[in-house]
This record gives structure tokens, C-alpha cells and sequence, in this order.
């Protein structure tokens, strides 16, 4: 399973369950990089919305 299809399972899980399990695929290195990812996506929609 690739890095891609991993994220993927982390976005399409339906429950806490199926979130942890997915979360679980990863290794360390990809959750760093996927938590690196979503805090940039974060302070992005946090600059613009004090813009709005």
C-alpha cells in the first residue's frame, strides 16, 4: 500500500475505529509527514480566514 492510499483510508474513515486502524498503516516518518501537512493546511485556512 502506498503512502498515498494510506492518507486516503485516513480521510475516507467513517468512525473513530476505522480512523485509528488507518492511522495504524503508517509509519513513523509518514505520520510526522502527515502531521507536518495538516498543520500547514490548518495556519493556511486560519491566515485566510483573518483576512475575511
Amino acid at each position: 500500500m502506498t503512502s498515498g492510499e494510506k492518507v486516503l483510508d485516513i480521510l475516507m474513515a467513517k468512525d473513530d475505529k476505522e480512523l485509528y486502524s488507518a492511522i495504524s498503516k503508517l509509519t513513523d516518518n509518514q505520520k510526522d509527514i502527515v502531521i507536518a501537512s495538516l498543520v500547514k493546511t490548518l495556519k493556511s485556512y486560519t491566515a485566510e480566514a483573518k483576512f475575511e
